[in-house]
């Protein structure tokens, strides 16, 4: 072989081993770009996960503090004097709303609005006007701030404020209601008449029967009451009837 032609071989050999290692190089080189790619992607996940999941727990504490404090606000509720009637409608921060069936629906509610609006200053609240039903069968209709602010100076029983959570979270906490007035139901108006309502939607008339009623006879203080036999939702879903006062009395001082 000649000297040009081994000169020729030495130096493609060495563009060959050249080029090799070059390929080695870059394919281990590209081996750990992906294993670090693979890292990095598996700890952006985690971390999504991990933001997702405190936004979650953030927000049922959210909705359930509100929760526990609307029932304080007003002294309904399973530890409070009187019982709301249901559906309700709450308005949120942003002038929104929605009606809610119950307290677990209500949470639900600002639950799912408090995800979506993380940053607001302004609790949900109830919407008025709104029912409330005492012990002793008076059908209470709610229709200021002021009268709001009264019926719960009426009940003397500790707040169910933030400092009565039991654990993170909400754990050991009980917002449920001690009965609900299941439809149709009536109520007494002070003059005897009596007032069917049917659906939550009658209760604007009812409203209306009372401002009527009030207006045309200024200085009494009749109060309208419900009807029994009634029949109550129990906060454990069931439906029982009850015949008298003292009965719903006695129902709702089983729920303390």
């Amino acid at each position: 072989m000649s000297t040009n032609n081994k000169s020729y071989t030495y130096i493609v050999v060495k563009h060959f081993i050249q080029n090799f290692k070059i390929l080695i190089f870059m394919k281990t080189n590209l081996f750990k770009f992906q294993l670090l790619f693979i890292l990095f992607l598996g700890m952006f996940i985690a971390s999504c996960t991990d933001s997702t999941s405190t936004d979650d727990a953030l927000a049922d504490d959210y909705a359930e503090e509100t929760v526990l404090r609307t029932q304080d606000s007003i002294g309904v509720g399973k530890k409070g004097c009187f019982e709301l009637v249901f559906p309700i409608t709450i308005t949120f921060g942003d002038n929104s709303t929605a009606s809610v069936d119950s307290y677990d629906s209500m949470k639900e509610a600002i639950k799912a609005w408090r995800t979506n609006n993380p940053e607001s200053k302004i609790r949900p609240k109830i919407t008025l006007p709104f029912e409330v039903i005492k012990p002793d069968g008076e059908f209470v209709s709610i229709t200021t701030d002021l009268e709001a602010r009264a019926l719960r100076a009426l009940c003397g029983k500790p707040g169910h404020g933030p400092m009565s959570t039991k654990g993170p979270h909400g754990q050991g906490i009980d917002h449920k209601a001690c009965f609900k007035p299941v439809f149709p139901f009536t109520v007494i108006l002070p003059d005897g008449n009596e007032y069917v309502i049917n659906s939550p939607d009658d209760r604007k008339g009812l409203h209306d029967a009372l401002k009527a009623y009030f207006k045309a006879n200024p200085g009494k203080k009749g109060k309208p009451e419900l009807k029994f036999p009634a029949k109550f939702e129990l906060s454990d879903g069931t439906i029982t009837t009850v015949a008298s006062k003292a009965e719903l009395t006695a129902l709702k001082d089983s729920c303390d």
